[in-house]
């Protein structure tokens, strides 16, 4: 789940865990770590950080962009999380959480 300032990736509700977290912490391939901190800093570039009450919804094409980097990268951390978490994914075109590739596709 993006959110402005904080990692990419949360603890869902259900766990005694809350926040936030770090995806470094997950021991997750490097490569994927870094694509998860830019699709985080593209989240943070959407904030009018000068008047956060001001801030545009960006144009509909960059929405797209950012929500299919969500998907690749849901995709991905669910390959490489495999057997020790459960990954979803809280879709900002559908403003929920989806649990699996086909409660995304049947929308």
């Amino acid at each position: 789940m993006a959110d402005y300032h904080s990692w990419p990736l949360w603890w869902d509700e259900g766990t005694d865990e809350i926040g936030n977290i770090n995806p470094e912490w997950l021991g997750l391939d490097p490569a994927l770590v870094a694509r998860l901190h830019s699709w985080s800093a593209a989240y943070d570039s959407f904030l009018d950080w000068n008047d956060p009450g001001n801030t545009k919804e960006p144009p509909q094409e960059i929405q797209d962009a950012f929500e299919s980097q969500g998907l690749a990268l849901w995709q991905a951390l669910q390959l490489e999380l495999e057997g020790r978490y459960m990954v979803v994914y809280f879709s900002e075109k559908l403003k929920r959480v989806v649990k699996t590739a086909a409660d995304y596709e049947s929308l």
